[in-house]
């Protein structure tokens, strides 16, 4: 890890004092620390279940370099819980290996004032994040490795992102841990390649199609690749104080064990400001499959929608209890219903309240010859936002869930007398150490 971030200055070094002509060169770093009081984050606790405590912090280091050719852009990030180091020596603490990685490394390439070619590990956010996501509330975030191609005229913009992963290089006869080369069970996208199109008709609206084809391994194994394709609509408006999103989102292909697809995905999002609030109201649909069908085409197909690397802490309840649809709600999907408001008392303090009521799309087997009952319960999720500063910002909440008996079926915590509760505060601090 060291000689890394060694590298990485003399790399930052190297760039300061060679740029020339229009070329910008910024060196800056993101500090972010987390405490939380956890007693139902991700989960349903059971009785004798006592709080957890910890704090966790990323920690990175960006370099970022502008030129008429070209941008590039490095970023190195350490994660992890305080104390939980897992190298020693004898005279202190060093670090911890597994926190420790790039985050981005990416170059693009300038084809035209309005085109470029973006290459490298990235981030992809798109629209409101609903299936391409940077996931920034984790403290390791997420990124690509991929190749997108990029561009915009006239209210029009056109991306084209293709990416191939592999668990390491191999050359030809080389048998060697061939099986597993991609294949978890953490839905792991082997290739993702994807198109947007999006038009902005005015200032208020602009619509935009997406059409991703996602290639999943289908075994640890079977080295064969199984493609998902997924394709809808985003629309977005707002003007004079009413804001308005939906998206429409059909699925077909094949699920990663090779069956057949037949899922759908619909979302709306409706907001009015009124005085310093915004009153808003929202719906999240996620097919699931019905376990009281008995037509058998429908049975060998898949209807649970794959929600992909999209957003999960955002939309369903801050306490996560629905992150992977075909095993947290049992294949049963996802209906959401979550009227909110925001409230700003200045530039600087904000609140957010979201009240979520949850229920499976559809019918779900209890194992007894019956059905669990489709309500999931709900939960209540507040937020304060403090900005100190441009680069300084406070941020803390508490989640309240309240989960049914089928929710808690679901959880492995059937009769818990134990409420679902989770507290948390969080500092950022984003200096800029250098600009050139």
């Amino acid at each position: 890890m060291k000689n890394i971030v060694k590298y990485f200055l003399i790399f930052a070094a190297g760039l300061l004092f060679t740029s020339q002509g229009h070329a910008q060169f910024t060196l800056s770093g993101e500090f972010r620390t987390r405490a939380e009081a956890n007693n139902g984050y991700k989960y349903i606790p059971v009785d004798g279940n006592e709080t957890q405590y910890y704090i966790s912090q990323r920690s990175r280091l960006l370099l970022n370099y502008k030129s008429d050719k070209y941008d590039a852009h490095l970023s190195l990030q350490d994660v992890r819980a305080w104390g939980g180091e897992d190298i020693y020596s004898g005279a202190g603490v060093w670090g911890n290996n597994h926190g420790f990685d790039v985050y981005e490394a990416w170059v693009n390439l300038k084809i035209s004032d309005a085109s470029g070619l973006k290459i490298g590990r990235q981030e992809l956010k798109y629209d409101d994040q609903r299936l391409l996501s940077w996931r920034n509330w984790n403290q390791y975030g997420l990124t690509y490795d991929a190749l997108v191609f990029k561009t915009q005229k006239n209210g029009w913009r056109f991306d084209l992102g293709l990416s191939y992963n592999s668990g390491n290089q191999k050359v030809l006869g080389d048998v060697a841990n061939r099986n597993n080369d991609y294949f978890a069970d953490q839905n792991r996208i082997k290739t993702l390649n994807f198109l947007y199109l999006k038009k902005k008709f005015n200032d208020a609206f602009y619509l935009a199609f997406t059409g991703i084809y996602a290639g999943y391994q289908e075994s640890d194994t079977v080295l064969d690749v199984n493609g998902t394709i997924t394709y809808g609509l985003h629309g977005n408006y707002k003007k004079s104080g009413l804001d308005f999103k939906a998206n429409a989102f059909l699925q077909g292909g094949k699920n990663q064990i090779g069956q057949d697809i037949s899922a759908y995905f619909l979302t709306a999002d409706l907001g009015y400001k009124v005085g310093a609030a915004r009153l808003g109201f929202g719906t999240d649909i996620i097919s699931g499959h019905d376990a009281s069908s008995t037509d058998t085409d429908y049975l060998n197909t898949d209807h649970v929608f794959n929600l992909m690397y999209g957003a999960r802490f955002k939309y369903y309840g801050w306490m996560n209890h629905f992150v992977i649809m075909s095993k947290h709600t049992k294949n049963g999907g996802l209906v959401d219903i979550y009227p909110n408001v925001t409230y700003k008392f200045n530039k600087s303090t904000t609140v957010k309240a979201f009240y979520h009521l949850f229920s499976t799309e559809q019918e779900v087997a209890d194992g007894n010859g019956g059905y669990y009952d489709k309500s999931l319960g709900s939960s209540l999720d507040l937020m304060f936002i403090k900005g100190f500063s441009k680069e300084v910002k406070l941020r803390a909440g508490l989640s309240y869930s309240m989960p049914s008996e089928t929710l808690e079926a679901f959880k492995g915590a059937t009769g818990t007398e134990e409420t679902p509760v989770w507290g948390w505060v969080m500092l950022t601090v984003k200096p800029t150490f250098f600009k050139k």
